[in-house]
């Protein structure tokens, strides 16, 4: 991979590296959210540049932005927003039927790990204060996530089991669907299913869409006007009027025709009054409404945190994590970058955690190999890890190898390839206790984790050590997990994350007071009412 240093600019410069998280992104949405973000806080009044640097056979894009204070602990003036953009990469890899056969799979965790369980959440806070509350929790834990493996299973067992039961309905929806339309059968009814389904399809991803588009022109310009605003306009009004004459025939086509909904229904709900229809028909229903999220965003987590080496996917969470680790070493080698911070979302913030854990482990392995440790010297530079909406100690509570009681040795193996931050298990190894390791400290690295407790994905990390964790105060369980790109008092959090004077409250000892009113300070030096130093 060729190495090219990026152009000069006046004043020290940063780089900041964001991650985003599970979903159907789209390229450059992240760099987008988290620029605007920064910069509505950071104040960037000067107009900001698109930077392509060269980065192995692919250019890499960068947003920079010229700040009005000095920002991290370099109190770097040019900040520089990249984006490691992945779901491209597992787009389509996985079906709905394996989603489902993981999660029942994910659910016996719990079960299968039990006698292990101990010295996992006996390092939670004040967990020897908690014993009998934790042994609740997890009991009633188990119980519900094999309640839901069930709930997966059973339904289309059943269903295979009565299959001949199960063909025949099939049969008799279709003569029912056919014979309720007397003037035409199957044709009329085809007409009437492509009428709705078209209006329906145009609708909700035609004309709302439209609308969503006109209210983002307005945020971004703050009018609706020009000559795109006013086509999109032209072009919103005319999809309402071709899905009100749509509707039209739909109406009253049924009615010309003679078409009788009482008795479709009837005989429908006589069809599938079987148990093996309907347990089938209701669990394929459910499964259809919640297609996009269990692929899109349950998928992807299947996909990323398989870590048998025998398994198909295996392969694509190396390809994934090589191209984070091929992205944050040239930005750690790029003598250029004074400081360089790495930012992840959701899933993304597990991608991150991974990459500089592997960096950590390129790191040691170079001291055996090489006279200079380059890579050691360049890990010096990595001042910040952001981690929000993370699910980083739940991964790590389904996912993590188990490892047997006389397996003392691989214990020792598998915590020193992935130990970078991670909580001791406090378990004594007697006469096999290895040789302590050399570890990058990395001492520069500050961690902060923002979460919300209405977010079902996030939470307070237990398993690790972090610096210092943030409460975001979301209501709506529903759209918690994507509020942050959105908060303007998340980035008021991203600011005191890369500010250096945060790093002087934290290492002084004073606290929450200390941070804030640095932060404060912070902010006063943006609206140009005090000097930052």
């Amino acid at each position: 991979m060729r190495h090219s240093k990026a152009p000069e600019a006046d004043g020290k410069r940063a780089a900041i590296l964001v991650v985003h998280g599970i979903g159907e992104q789209r390229p450059y949405e992240t760099v987008d959210a988290f620029a605007r973000g920064i910069a509505s806080k950071a104040g960037a009044p000067e107009r900001l540049s698109h930077l392509l640097f060269e980065l192995g056979t692919e250019p890499a894009s960068a947003v920079r932005m010229k700040l009005t204070v000095p920002v991290g602990l370099a109190q770097a003036r040019n900040l520089d927003i990249y984006e490691l953009y992945w779901a491209g990469d597992v787009q389509g890899r996985i079906k709905l039927r394996q989603v489902l056969g993981w999660v029942a799979r994910t659910s016996l965790t719990p079960l299968r790990a039990w006698s292990v369980q101990p010295m996992l959440l006996f390092r939670e806070r004040g967990a020897m204060r908690r014993k009998a509350l934790i042994f609740l929790r997890e009991l009633f834990r188990a119980f519900l996530l094999m309640v839901l493996a069930a709930g997966i299973v059973l339904p289309f067992a059943y269903a295979a089991r009565e299959a001949r039961q199960v063909a025949g309905v099939a049969r008799s929806l279709f003569d029912a669907a056919v014979t309720a339309v007397p003037t035409g059968g199957a044709a009329m009814l085809f007409v009437l299913w492509v009428l709705v389904v078209f209006t329906g399809i145009m609708l909700a991803r035609g004309w709302l869409r439209l609308l969503h588009a006109r209210r983002g022109a307005q945020m971004v310009a703050g009018t609706w006007q020009g000559t795109e605003q006013q086509a999109l306009s032209w072009w919103r009004k005319a999809s309402a009027t071709a899905i009100l004459a749509l509707t039209i025939p739909a109406v009253l086509l049924p009615w010309l025709t003679g078409f009788s909904l009482l008795n479709l229904v009837r005989s429908v709900a006589s069809a599938i009054s079987a148990p093996p229809v309907y347990m089938l028909l209701g669990a394929g229903v459910l499964a259809w409404l919640l297609r996009k999220p269990l692929v899109s965003y349950i998928g992807d987590i299947a996909l990323y945190v398989t870590a048998d080496e025998r398994s198909e996917f295996f392969r694509l969470r190396q390809h994934v994590l090589k191209r984070s680790t091929n992205l944050l070493r040239w930005l750690l080698m790029d003598a250029g970058y004074d400081s360089v911070y790495v930012a992840g979302h959701s899933l993304g913030s597990v991608i991150a955690y991974d990459t500089i854990n592997r960096l950590i482990c390129e790191a040691r392995a170079e001291t055996h190999t090489r006279k200079t440790t380059t890579l050691r010297d360049a890990l010096d530079r990595l001042h910040g890890l952001l981690t929000f909406g993370s699910p980083l100690d739940k991964i790590y509570y389904f996912f993590r190898q188990e490892v047997g009681p006389a397996e003392a040795i691989r214990a020792q193996i598998l915590s020193s390839l992935h130990g970078f931050r991670k909580m001791s298990s406090g378990r004594e190894y007697g006469t096999l206790k290895l040789e302590p390791y050399d570890v990058p400290l990395l001492e520069n690295l500050l961690w902060y984790n923002v979460y919300s407790r209405s977010d079902p994905v996030s939470g307070y990390l237990d398993f690790y050590r972090v610096d210092k964790q943030v409460v975001c105060r979301y209501w709506n369980p529903f759209s918690a997990h994507l509020a942050y790109w959105n908060d303007e008092g998340f980035y008021d959090t991203v600011l005191e994350w890369l500010t250096w004077e945060v790093r002087g409250a934290i290492a002084t000892g004073l606290g929450g007071d200390g941070v804030a009113e640095s932060s404060q300070r912070f902010r006063r030096a943006v609206e140009g009412t005090e000097s930052p130093a």
